[in-house]
């Protein structure tokens, strides 16, 4: 069942962030002396188009697309 964001926990919405924030956060750490090529990342159209129902799915990855674009 989708829920709104604003019916979710917090524990809901941390649920739905960790992989994609938390995730590329700790990515970002691991590789940051490495002198690399490429930084690929795999967001979702979510994150520019919204979806009303999974709102903190878009958040995250807008999230990924702001933060690769600080990384850069």
């Amino acid at each position: 069942m989708l829920m709104y964001i604003l019916k979710k926990t917090e524990s809901e919405i941390r649920e739905v962030f960790a992989p994609k924030v938390d995730g590329l956060i700790n990515l970002d750490h691991a590789t940051k002396d490495l002198a690399l090529e490429k930084f690929v990342v795999f967001s979702s159209v979510a994150g520019v188009m919204g979806n009303s129902a999974q709102g903190d799915y878009a958040v995250a990855n807008a999230f990924m697309d702001n933060y690769v674009s600080y990384r850069n």
